[in-house]
């Protein structure tokens, strides 16, 4: 981001999603706005409201593709009407890309990558391809933008190690690949079914437009609580831990893992019941 952005800089972030890239923004002098993705369209972007947001000072749109936290593609057509805006007024668009390969469809979502010059694609190896022990990622932009952010890199953090770059290669082999991702998207659709089933049974408190790629469901509930109360109070009285919805934006969500074992999921699920029961009495 520092590669291509100054102060005085406008940045359009996409939000539902995790939040960072926001301060490291401020840090720089960077104005930031944001857009809010809306259930009530499938999460998909509003593409005129961002065209209302865009001034002579923007100089990037920032968002995630499948989305954190709520699982969404962009559609193809969404997809090609931002690369037509961001060519319009000359913007970047940086596009966080670490859930593809993590569909239930098992479709593998389109990448940015190619559509436009000035495409910045973040991703690694800790979400879809379940290694985030390695701690690495990568940027794929042009040159110019990776000669930059190189330089910066070389001054701000130290290089990944020598056997994480090695698993990491072995990892990103087409069959290895193949085969990680297989396995993520079994997970993914044994613990979607758990999670849809328990939905069904609590429809009266809970909702959500059923993710089509990663690791969670942002799950709607219709009691007065606040998110971050929620979530606390989970944790506190039943061991379970699921993310507020006002930690990306939206209070009255909450976001719930689907990525780890089902035995784990049905077991915390089993618990939230619990607390709906003894502590909500609901």
């Amino acid at each position: 981001m520092w590669s291509v952005l100054s102060p005085g800089d406008e940045l359009i972030f996409v939000i539902p999603n995790f939040m960072q890239i926001c301060g490291l923004a401020h840090s720089i002098g960077v104005t930031v706005k944001t857009i809010t993705l809306q259930e009530k369209n499938g999460w998909q972007l509003d593409l005129d409201e961002l065209r209302g947001l865009i001034t002579p000072q923007t100089k990037m749109i920032a968002f995630s593709n499948p989305n954190n936290p709520t699982g969404t593609v962009f559609s193809q057509a969404v997809m090609q009407e931002l690369v037509a805006i961001a060519q319009e007024v000359d913007l970047y668009l940086l596009s966080d890309e670490i859930y593809r390969g993590a569909e239930l469809d098992c479709k593998e979502t389109l990448t940015f990558y190619g559509s436009y010059e000035k495409v910045i694609i973040v991703s690694g190896v800790a979400k879809s391809l379940a290694h985030p022990g390695l701690r690495l990622g990568w940027l794929v932009a042009s040159e110019a933008v990776i000669q930059n952010a190189m330089q910066r890199q070389d001054y701000t953090t130290i290089g990944t190690g020598i056997l994480n770059q090695i698993v990491a290669e072995v990892i990103l082999q087409p069959v290895m690949r193949h085969k990680l991702l297989n396995r993520s998207q079994q997970i993914l659709s044994q613990n979607l079914t758990l999670l849809d089933e328990w939905i069904s049974r609590h429809a009266n408190l809970v909702s959500y437009h059923p993710p089509q790629a990663g690791g969670m469901a942002f799950v709607r509930y219709s009691f007065p609580m606040n998110s971050s109360a929620l979530s606390q109070q989970l944790r506190e009285q039943q061991s379970v831990f699921v993310v507020a919805g006002d930690w990306f934006g939206l209070d009255h969500y909450i976001r719930i893992g689907i990525g780890s074992n089902s035995n784990f999921l049905a077991e915390a699920l089993k618990r939230i019941d619990i607390y709906f029961e003894q502590t909500l009495k609901l």
